[in-house]
C-alpha cells in the first residue's frame, strides 16, 4: 500500500479498525446512515473522534459534507 501511495495512486481503505485506519490514512472519512458525517485530514484526530463522529454522540472533528 506504500508503495502505490508513494507512486501517486489514491487508495481507498475501509477499515472498523481505528487504529489502523489512523496508522494508514492520510484523510479520514467516516459515514454513519449513509451520510459523510465526517471528513478530516488525519493530523490532530484522536481515535475517540473517530469513535463519536462513527456512532453520533459528539460532532468529531472535521467537515461534514
Amino acid at each position: 500500500l506504500f508503495e502505490l501511495a508513494d507512486r501517486g495512486t489514491a487508495l481507498v481503505v475501509v477499515s472498523s479498525e481505528i487504529e489502523e485506519v489512523l496508522g494508514l490514512a492520510d484523510r479520514v472519512l467516516v459515514m454513519r446512515r449513509g451520510r459523510l458525517v465526517l471528513d478530516a485530514p488525519r493530523s490532530g484526530l484522536t481515535p475517540h473522534a473517530v469513535m463519536q463522529a462513527a456512532f453520533g454522540t459528539g460532532e468529531g472533528k472535521g467537515n461534514a459534507a
